[in-house]
């Protein structure tokens, strides 16, 4: 299902004239405008879902879920998280992004935490 954004910015635009001593209609076109120039220049277009692993040992990053903005694959993966800390495991992941080349803060997994990407599953269009 698609939500035309600009569609319902443009219904309530009106309403909205009063805000900001009657610019708030012209501050709302202003984003409807900006909107269009994105969906045009495919900013908001593709969505993309990677999967990838990610392999380590020790207690696993969970706070790395929110800033990959990622979340476990399956539910054998979430078990693995929680899993024995002491023995090496990996965990799939997966993420949506709109760039076709995901970013997988590799570093951030590696030296913060001490466990790395792996590999790369599948890059689709959603």
């Amino acid at each position: 299902m698609s939500i035309d954004i600009n569609e319902i910015l443009e219904k309530h635009a009106e309403r909205w004239r009063h805000v900001a001593l009657d610019n708030g209609a012209v501050a709302v076109r202003g984003v409807i405008n900006e909107l269009r120039e994105r969906l045009e220049s495919g900013y908001l277009g593709e969505l993309y879902r990677t999967d990838y692993v990610v392999e380590g040992s020790g207690e696993f990053p969970f706070d790395m879920l929110r800033y990959a903005c990622s979340w476990p694959k399956g539910e054998s993966d979430s078990f693995a998280m929680g899993a024995d800390h002491d023995e090496k495991r990996r965990v799939t992941l997966s993420k949506y992004h709109r760039d076709p080349q995901p970013v997988l803060s590799e570093d951030r997994w590696l030296s913060k935490f001490r466990w790395r990407v792996v590999q790369v599953i599948e890059t689709v269009k959603t």
